[in-house]
């Protein structure tokens, strides 16, 4: 029996739409590219939100998913055997390398195991932002009930509840022999801060650490001409390698379709 295999990510609200297309479109590849499912809090998106989505050829949209959302991502069973979990603000720079995951790091059927990048800053600690899992009901109940012990609202993987809640969920996530190379999950900000180690890296997902996204930023989603003086502006701060993946982001956002 072959095994199913889908790429995720949760739509917390509207405001980050345009990340989650841009996921679309960096994961797109035909029919040998798992699709993209994505877990939406809202019962219903605005008509023209919706119609943006379902304009992307590999998504399938699930609308009124019960919050935790990110606890959901373990009860897919339906769709997949594993899912490889990508926050809306990662930039997946070869899908190639992403969907290979599948085959190379993913935990034994039966494992009760996350495979994950360390974070950063916390290098004992795995960043929920990218994520290889097994969906399974038990975990999705433990991720709930942890949520809910914690009083915390979790949210699209990249908040401080949800690097709390799933690190307390799996403490052993390092022992695993399937953990992911920190270039499946590269902070955006390490390409300032050190030029040489980003060269190096060979990121194969970038994250957008902290605030700041570039949908966040007007000119970036708006005309050409707009986006390409904020990027000239942006690179005095961000820097040539930074302002690289932000272009390309860019790229993906003005693709077809928009």
């Amino acid at each position: 029996m072959s095994v199913r295999c889908c790429f995720a990510t949760v739509l917390e609200d509207a405001a980050a739409l345009a990340g989650v297309v841009v996921l679309a479109r960096a994961l797109a590849g035909g029919s040998d590219m798992p699709p993209l499912v994505v877990l939406c809090r809202e019962r219903s998106l605005a008509e023209a939100d919706a119609a943006v989505l379902e304009r992307e050829p590999n998504v399938r949209l699930r609308l009124g998913v019960e919050p935790p959302a990110l606890a959901r991502l373990w009860a897919l069973e339906d769709v997949a055997d594993l899912v490889l979990f990508l926050a809306p603000s990662v930039l997946v720079t070869s899908k190639e390398a992403c969907a290979s995951l599948f085959l190379t790091r993913a935990p034994e059927a039966g494992e009760d195991a996350v495979a994950a990048a360390p974070e950063l800053h916390a290098p004992d600690a795995f960043s929920p932002a990218v994520s290889l899992l097994r969906p399974s009901r038990a975990v999705e109940e433990r991720v709930t009930r942890a949520a809910e012990a914690a009083g915390a609202r979790l949210g699209d993987g990249t908040s401080e509840a949800d690097f709390q809640v799933l690190n307390a969920c799996f403490p052993r996530w390092f022992e695993s022999p399937h953990r992911l190379p920190v270039a499946y999950n590269a902070a955006d900000v390490i390409m300032t801060l050190e030029p040489v180690y980003s060269r190096e890296l060979n990121a194969v997902c970038v994250r957008w650490a902290g605030p700041w996204r570039p949908w966040n930023v007007p000119a970036l989603i708006g005309h050409e001409n707009a986006a390409e003086l904020e990027m000239k502006r942006l690179e005095t701060s961000f820097g040539p390698n930074r302002i690289a993946f932000v272009r390309r982001w860019r790229e993906l956002f003005a693709g077809p379709g928009n």
